[in-house]
């Protein structure tokens, strides 16, 4: 396993900067035009994950990092929601759809498994914080 020294090479700052692309892509055109709320909504959503992802890796602490990586998370979930919407309202074809759900479902995975691998370093600090204290 390599160690990333930027945050762009975080496979998840790199899926989720992916999911932002294609959100920006499946929004210039279409029935969505019309609904200037929900089409800047989806693509802020989408545009926010990476900036989380590269703020929380370079301020170096692992509690940090996990708390941006939640909002990363969370940002991820409004896109997934607003894809959901979209598709109700028949803002997008098929293929738009089921692409940018996929990113989406992707990027969600991979952006969890990288803030469930920062946990343990999280709670250990933690545990060591709570020895130095009861001594």
């Amino acid at each position: 396993m390599t160690t990333a020294r930027r945050p762009e090479e975080l496979y998840a700052w790199q899926l989720c900067r992916q999911l932002s692309d294609v959100v920006y892509e499946i929004t210039e055109a279409g029935p969505c035009l019309k609904d200037f709320e929900f089409r800047d909504q989806i693509r802020a959503a989408a545009e926010g994950s990476a900036p989380l992802i590269a703020e929380g890796f370079l301020r170096f602490k692992p509690g940090e990092f996990v708390r941006y990586l939640r909002m990363a998370c969370g940002e991820i979930a409004e896109v997934q929601s607003k894809l959901d919407s979209g598709k109700r309202k028949g803002y997008f074809n098929a293929d738009q759809q089921a692409r940018a759900e996929a990113i989406a479902q992707h990027a969600m995975a991979v952006t969890t498994l990288l803030l469930k691998s920062k946990l343990p370093l999280v709670q250990k600090k933690r545990t060591t914080k709570t020895r130095r204290r009861s001594r």
